[in-house]
Parts: structure tokens; sequence; C-alpha cells
């Protein structure tokens, strides 16, 4: 039986304080079970994605990360989209990739489908790299996409060329790195095409200039305004940003072959 010693008296430990557990160590899992038996009895939880997973307080105590078995299993399946329509053609997932909000677009025959956001919270940054990978997977899987387009990474150098360990962007670049790596050999082992596009070259496409970060995030916001009449957040403003000025290469790449010479 589950004991937990408070002054001189030994009490059973209650649901509450197994829910509190849960919130202070796991805060992403919620906790179904309504009775706590023993220790070594199974707790009903829900998995961050809506899956039954059973623990019994015992193995909580003892874990560094919870796992769901649905959600290893089925990995493309976790991010739930509402109303899916129809595919009707062509469709181009875009995508401003980060390791803790990364914005999306879907483009269909080179019309803005769909767009939206998912923030991964984890500490840890492998974890939100595993969860951002199954998050774009799932994308892919429920729009059916045939193409994606990614932002790639740079790594700014300082005003006189060198960049330090202890500078804070180059902590950044290596995470930046890490998810660019996984997400690519993702694709490579589900051929699925894609393409890398630099942060200068889209914005070249676009017009859209600035020595600064929060500037260019304003423009881009901006120029999503302009071309689809929405007011969207930055990290979704960059993602259409992207698949636009793609699609608007293709089309400008595409005018020039076709061009004959006389």
């Amino acid at each position: 039986m589950g004991l937990v010693l408070r002054g001189c008296r030994t009490l059973k430990i209650t649901i509450k304080e197994v829910e509190e557990f849960l919130k202070d160590n796991f805060s992403d899992w919620i906790l179904k079970s309504t009775t706590y038996v023993n220790l070594d009895t199974p707790l009903i939880l829900e998995c961050p994605f809506g899956h039954t997973v059973e623990y019994s307080f015992k193995q909580l105590r003892r874990k560094k990360k919870l796992e769901c078995i649905t959600c290893n299993s089925q990995p493309k399946k976790k991010y739930q989209i509402d109303d899916l329509p129809v595919k009707a053609g062509e469709r181009l997932l875009s995508l401003d990739n980060s390791t803790r909000i990364t914005g999306w677009a879907v483009f269909e025959n080179d019309n803005l489908l769909r767009y939206g956001h998912f923030n991964c919270k984890d500490d840890n940054y492998h974890e939100r790299i595993s969860k951002t990978k199954y998050l774009i997977a799932s994308l892919i899987e429920n729009f059916e996409i045939d193409f994606v387009v990614l932002e790639d990474i740079q790594l700014q150098e300082s005003k006189d060329g060198v960049m330090f360990e202890a500078n804070k962007g180059i902590v950044t670049f290596k995470q930046l790195a890490s998810l660019q790596g996984v997400l690519v050999n993702y694709f490579f082992e589900n051929n699925i095409k894609h393409l890398l596009l630099y942060c200068s070259t889209w914005r070249s496409i676009l017009g859209i200039t600035g020595k600064h970060s929060s500037i260019l995030k304003t423009k881009a916001k901006q120029k999503v305004f302009n071309l689809y009449e929405i007011d969207v957040l930055t990290d979704e403003a960059d993602a259409i940003c992207i698949g636009w000025a793609y699609i608007n290469k293709e089309r400008q790449k595409k005018a020039l072959e076709n061009v004959k010479c006389f």
C-alpha cells in the first residue's frame, strides 16, 4: 500500500497527491483515474495527444519521461485537423520551423488553404524536437502533402566576424541544426520532396527589408495582410511568406523556361 510519513503519522497517499505529482513532473499529462488504491495499482492517464495510458504510481515516481505506446506506433496521427478539405490538386507545406513555436501553411494549386502554429513547451529541447517532428509528420499525413519547403538555418556572425561559444546565438543555432537534421532525415526516409530556403532569399522575393528581427516580422505580417487580408501571428506570417515566395519563385522559373528565342 502506498504510504507517506507526515509528522508522527503514516497516512495513505491520496488521489489528489497523485494528481499534484503529475502536474509538477509531467504537466502535459492528465490523470483520469478518480481513486487511488496502492503503489502498484495501474492509474489511467491521458497523454498530451489524447491517448489512454496506464502507469502505477510506483512507475510514475521512477520515470524521468512518460511514453505513449499509441504515439510511438502512430506518430503521424498526433496533430488533429478539423474539417479537412478534400484534396483537389498539388499541396505544398511551408514551415517556419523552430524548436518552440513552429508556424505552418498549406497551399493547394498555389492558393493558401490553411495555416496555423503549434507550441512545444518542454524544457528539454530534445523532447521539443521529437514532438515537432511528429506534429509535422501528422500535417503531411493529414493534408496529403506533395512537397515541403522549410526555412534554412543561418549562423549569424558578430560584427567582427567572430562567434564565441558563450554567445546565446550559437546555442540556438545548434538546436535549430539538430531540428533541421531530424526533419530532413524524416523527409528522406519517407520519400518526401523538400527544399530549404534561406530567410534572406524568401524575404528578398517578397521585398521585405530591414536590420532588426522585430521590423522584419512586422513587415511579414503586413505582407500577409496585403496578400490575403488576414491578421496572423508572426510565426504563421513567416510560414505563409515562405510558401508564397517559393511558389512565385517557381512561377518565374517556369516563365523563363517557356520563353522562346528567335
